[in-house]
């Protein structure tokens, strides 16, 4: 590809598809990034000769709405699938940001699942089955449509989040669930983020089936601790009074959920950090952020019975006194054998400090894997390479 130039972008309509073009790419030396980055909006570290798109496999092949499973084509959106199964009192509880718009496949592919995580499980554990083609072009069928098919060394489960760099998801065999009759919301406020930490542990610790906690920070406002409630009506009123009776009624408020999740990337050219640690660890993990990212204006949001903590800033000016707060921050989450992922933002930090960090413990078995699966290097020259690991 000549320098400067865009690289070509093909939409396949078929796994068959997909699997010549990767063939074709790998006899030629070509790398191919997959998807057009709605869930991640760094740059590409090396630009490259092509872009798989996943928007004409749309196909939905079975749902089966009296199973609660289906299998669909990965270009099918978030939004499509919500509507498809809505009629029907159903839904996949993955409601990250950007899901409406963002495809099937973009979603299993970074793993993300949202804000009800706790109470229905991560992407992975509502993946039954999908097809993975290969970096050399060679199909394989991973899983099926029933809940429990599971063998061996379990690929799917393998497959979901790796970042489309061990091969192109083409179809999605997946479980739904219940609409639930009742979403009800409890929060609690506080002048300062340590003024939560005792709430944030006593829903830690709550036999409750909360859908989901999350604590968000915003600059030049107070912090708040929202738990999302769900199910039928009588067991959720239930959950809400013993909770508020927990948390204190004098600080603790409720009423209906309205919105979505809002972590995750606020797109355009802010800048977003995903961070992975123990729950028990998460409110120290949250300090430290705050303290080195302070000069920048971090809004956070902890999920707080995941141990998941997404950072946001609207612009790094000094990219690179910002580069060296990011790498000292990441250095104290790796200590705790956390993670930290930067998913949106500009070339200057991706270039400083990359996008993945350390490969910790399983870096070895993942470059491994890696070697098997697309042999010829033809996937994910874009920030989430595994080629630094």
């Amino acid at each position: 590809m000549s320098a400067g130039s865009d690289p070509r972008v093909v939409q396949p309509e078929s796994t068959e598809e997909v699997a010549h073009i990767l063939r074709e790419a790998t006899a030629a030396g070509q790398r191919v990034r997959v998807g057009r980055g709605s869930l991640a909006g760094w740059p590409d570290r090396d630009p490259p000769d092509l872009v798989i798109s996943a928007d004409r496999l749309t196909r939905v092949g079975i749902y089966e709405p009296a199973d609660l499973t289906g299998e669909f084509g990965a270009g099918i959106t978030g939004g499509g699938l919500r509507e498809l199964t809505q009629p029907n009192g159903q839904w996949l509880p993955l409601d990250p940001w950007n899901w409406q718009a963002a495809s099937l496949g973009g979603l299993v592919a970074m793993g993300r699942g949202g804000l009800v995580e706790p109470l229905y499980g991560a992407p992975r554990d509502l993946v039954l089955g999908l097809t993975l083609v290969t970096g050399d072009g060679r199909i394989l069928e991973l899983g099926g449509r029933v809940v429990k098919n599971v063998a061996g060394f379990d690929l799917v489960r393998l497959a979901v989040g790796s970042r489309g760099v061990l091969g192109v998801i083409t179809r999605i065999s997946i479980r739904f669930f219940p609409l639930p009759e009742s979403d009800r919301l409890v929060e609690v406020r506080g002048a300062a983020p340590a003024d939560l930490e005792e709430a944030e542990r006593s829903v830690q610790s709550s036999m409750l089936p909360l859908a989901g906690v999350i604590t968000g920070t915003r600059p030049g406002s107070e912090p708040v601790l929202r738990v999302r409630l769900q199910g039928n009506r009588e067991p959720v009123a239930a959950q809400e009074r013993e909770l508020l009776d927990d948390l204190g009624p004098q600080r603790a408020s409720s009423g209906p959920w309205v919105g979505d999740d809002p972590s995750g990337p606020n797109g355009g050219d802010g800048i977003h950090l995903q961070i992975r640690t123990r729950p028990s660890r998460l409110a120290e993990v949250r300090s430290r952020a705050l303290d080195e990212l302070g000069p920048w204006g971090p809004e956070t949001d902890s999920h707080v019975l995941t141990g998941r903590l997404d950072v946001r800033l609207g612009s790094a000016d000094d990219t690179e006194a910002f580069g060296r707060a990011v790498s000292s921050l990441r250095s104290e989450v790796e200590m705790l054998r956390g993670s930290l992922v930067l998913d949106r933002g500009p070339a200057a930090v991706l270039a400083q400090v990359g996008a993945m960090g350390g490969a910790g413990p399983g870096g070895g078995l993942m470059a491994r894997l890696k070697a098997q699966l697309d042999p010829g290097g033809t996937l994910g020259p874009g920030p989430f390479s595994l080629e630094d690991s």
